[in-house]
């Protein structure tokens, strides 16, 4: 079943089906990119003997964490230090204390939200801001051994 050429203006054109077209020279080797080298590492030597029995970690239980500062004497540090000055933070010792908070840790932003000091301390919100954002701070360098306050401050173990 052929078709016959019709006349458009420039000369004759004929309706091509799918049986008439013919592939078109290829200027690469494939039609398709090769897949890539696969990375074949070294196998493990086999170690004979015991092996060490390591117990597994359950991703569903997070790490021991690591507890911070008092609250107490960490604000007098926060008040000591001049680019933390102008909140008078340790004022809030005794409002952290009736809230049952003892230590830092329980401040960062895992734990506690800029509203909930909001509501349980009465105070503003750029001050609950400045307690969590200097409390995650700390704990950074708790959790790696470089947190030092430099206060001799008597009655705080």
């Amino acid at each position: 079943m052929g078709t016959a050429p019709r006349h458009v203006a420039g000369g004759l054109q004929n309706n091509i089906w799918a049986q008439d077209v013919q592939p078109m020279p290829m200027s690469m080797p494939y039609p398709y990119y090769p897949p890539p080298h696969q990375m074949f590492y070294p196998m493990q030597q086999q170690q004979w003997g015991p092996q060490p029995i390591m117990p597994a970690q359950n991703p569903t239980i997070p790490p021991r964490s690591v507890k911070g500062p008092a609250i107490s004497t960490w604000l007098q540090y926060c008040d000591s230090l001049p680019i933390r000055q102008g909140e008078n933070f340790v004022e809030l010792a005794r409002k952290f204390g009736e809230q049952g908070y003892r230590t830092i840790d329980q401040l960062t932003s895992s734990r506690v939200s800029i509203k909930n000091l909001l509501g349980w301390l009465g105070i503003g919100k750029g001050t609950a801001d400045y307690i969590i954002q200097y409390a995650d701070e700390d704990m950074v360098l708790v959790r790696n051994g470089k947190f030092t306050m430099d206060l001799d401050i008597p009655g705080d173990n």
